[in-house]
């Protein structure tokens, strides 16, 4: 296998800001994957214009790893970012990934095999499983099923299968497809709408005819705070699937989003009154992402009126 692994170059990127002791432990993990790897890799770490040191810890891991370039996007936008680096990527397939995740060693390489036995998938989501702390046991245990929502934890089980979700923080997409695709919609993603460039990204190659698939081989161990365990965070993560929705045009109609807005809104006074917590986290959540759209469809009408 190792003969037909390097017959298949990939390109790795990675977008961050504001994160530089972060990325500087997830770069940790990325060196171990790069030295495990078979066949050609080149790295590409783009700085979202980033106020601390992340642009020190950058240049300092690039100069220590030869297949490995930086670039610096100002203009805020993790889509915008990462298509900088799609258009100098090198591989036939390009791997994304996050800057608060570990990867697991054999990353690159279940990656870039899956590829090569399966020449008729155009996408590959990876498997993204929690890494929890000790100061955020308590509370991934109080709601892991409604925190899964808000973070992208991603585990379908053992085989490969055909898959219509894929996450940033776990996926790999072929390179000509994504530049025929135009890469990731500028309006999405944290620094624009919030969120939703990838969810946004795996329909829209799924109507264009491709096939994805989930690789559970792949691993990556996604960063769960506790700081992200609240209820503000998941309020705020739904209102960013909202606005997200809007955006990509495949959310509901503006009566549709206030009939699901009043509906989740009595679901959650109903849970509250009986005590079933998780089922209002997951009201709330849906509440949250309604009145992103709306919130969103009104931006939008009020910028379009004369001054």
């Amino acid at each position: 296998m190792a003969e037909l692994v390097g017959e298949l170059g990939v390109s790795v990127i990675v977008a961050t800001r504001n994160r530089a002791a972060r990325l500087k432990q997830m770069l940790g993990s990325l060196k171990v994957a790069l030295d495990a790897a078979s066949g050609p890799v080149d790295v590409w770490l783009v700085d979202n214009g980033s106020t601390d040191d992340t642009r020190r810890v950058i240049e300092s891991w690039c100069a220590s790893v030869l297949q490995a370039q930086s670039l610096y996007v100002p203009e805020p936008g993790r889509s915008r970012a990462l298509n900088a680096a799609i258009a100098r990527a090198r591989g036939e397939v390009i791997l994304f990934t996050d800057d608060d995740v570990t990867l697991d060693p054999g990353w690159v390489n279940a990656m870039r095999e899956f590829f090569l036995l399966n020449p008729e998938v155009a996408a590959v989501a990876g498997r993204i499983l929690p890494l929890v702390t000790a100061g955020s046991e308590k509370l991934w245990a109080s709601g892991a099923g409604v925190w899964r929502l808000v973070l992208p934890i991603f585990d379908l089980g053992e085989r490969p299968r055909p898959c219509v979700d894929m996450y940033g923080a776990n996926m790999a997409v072929r390179t000509g497809v994504l530049r025929e695709l135009g890469g990731f919609n500028p309006e999405l993603g944290v620094g624009a709408a919030g969120a939703g460039e990838d969810t946004e990204f795996a329909r829209r190659i799924q109507r264009a005819g491709y096939r994805t698939a989930y690789n559970p081989a792949a691993v990556v161990y996604h960063d769960v705070p506790a700081e992200r365990l609240t209820w503000r965070y998941l309020w705020q993560r739904g209102e960013w699937a909202g606005r997200s929705d809007y955006v990509a045009g495949i959310g509901r109609s503006p009566l549709g989003d206030c009939c699901a807005l009043a509906e989740a809104s009595a679901s959650w006074v109903g849970a509250a009154l009986l005590g079933r917590r998780e089922k209002q986290m997951r009201s709330l959540f849906r509440i949250a992402r309604h009145w992103g759209a709306l919130r969103a469809r009104t931006n939008a009408w009020w910028r379009k009126q004369p001054a």
